[in-house]
């Protein structure tokens, strides 16, 4: 559910409060990967830590949730931003270890389609800057 909308400048303020949750997504991410069992086994134990990884990345999403941004690739850290521009619903994106938040996609399932972000628009303002 979009309870939010950003603009360009209002995703780059947001992004202040969301970056470190994100880096735990992706880090906590990997970790569960190398620790969980490579497919369901009903009989085989799953590491502790695990579960102590799932609360850590229940507690990052909550985070990021909370802002109204959405996470599009918790293993790289991706994440969205909902916008609107001429009109229809877009993403702006930022993934952990880029500067700043400098691209924008289609919602999926295009959102491998990231394309350079233009300051001008059409961004479309209503709901952005002060929205939330």
């Amino acid at each position: 559910m979009i309870r939010r909308l950003f603009t360009p400048g209002s995703a780059r303020a947001a992004l202040q409060a969301v970056r470190g949750p994100a880096e735990t997504v992706r880090s906590v991410w990997r970790s569960m990967e190398a620790l969980g069992p490579p497919r369901v086994e009903f009989d085989r134990p799953v590491d502790r830590r695990y579960f102590v990884l799932a609360r850590r990345l229940w507690f990052a999403l909550d985070a990021i949730d909370r802002v109204g941004v959405t996470v599009c690739d918790p293993r790289t850290g991706r994440l969205g931003f909902p916008a609107s521009r001429a009109g229809r619903l877009v993403m702006l994106s930022w993934k952990v270890g880029e500067p700043d938040v400098g691209h924008w996609h289609e919602p999926p399932p295009e959102v491998e389609r990231r394309r350079p972000l233009d300051e001008d628009g059409p961004w479309d303002a209503s709901g952005g800057e002060g929205g939330g």
